[in-house]
C-alpha cells in the first residue's frame, strides 16, 4: 500500500494532484523504463527523474495502486525537474482505481 498525501503547491492544473511514492513501468516499442512516481492525478503522473523517453512519445504505463495493477496509455510531457505522463485514455477500471486513490488522499 502506498501513502498518498495532498500536494500543497499552487498550480493551474485541471486535475488535483496527490503525492505518491510508487514505481511505474513505462514501455514503448519493446523498450521499458521503471521510474519513481512523485505525484498522481486523473490527468497523469509526475516523476522527478530525467525523462525516460522523448517528449511527445506515446507510452504504455503500468502502475500499482493498493496492490492492483493499473494500465493506461499516455504521452511523455516536459516538466520542471523531471517529466510527466499525460494519460490519453483511461478505461473504466483505471479511471476508478485512480479516482479512488486521489479521492482518498484528499479526504
Amino acid at each position: 500500500m502506498h501513502a498518498l498525501h495532498p500536494v500543497t503547491l499552487t498550480n493551474r492544473r485541471a486535475h488535483a494532484r496527490v503525492a505518491l511514492a510508487a514505481l511505474a513501468r513505462l514501455s514503448l516499442d519493446g523498450r521499458e523504463a521503471t521510474v519513481q512516481v512523485c505525484d498522481l492525478s486523473m490527468g497523469g503522473l509526475g516523476s522527478g527523474e530525467p525523462p525516460a523517453f522523448e517528449p511527445g512519445a506515446q507510452v504504455d504505463v503500468e502502475l500499482e495502486l493498493d496492490g492492483e495493477r493499473v494500465r493506461a496509455p499516455g504521452e511523455i510531457v516536459p516538466r520542471a525537474g523531471g517529466f510527466g505522463v499525460r494519460f490519453t485514455c483511461l478505461d473504466q477500471r483505471a479511471l476508478t482505481r485512480i479516482l479512488d486513490a486521489v479521492s482518498r488522499s484528499r479526504a
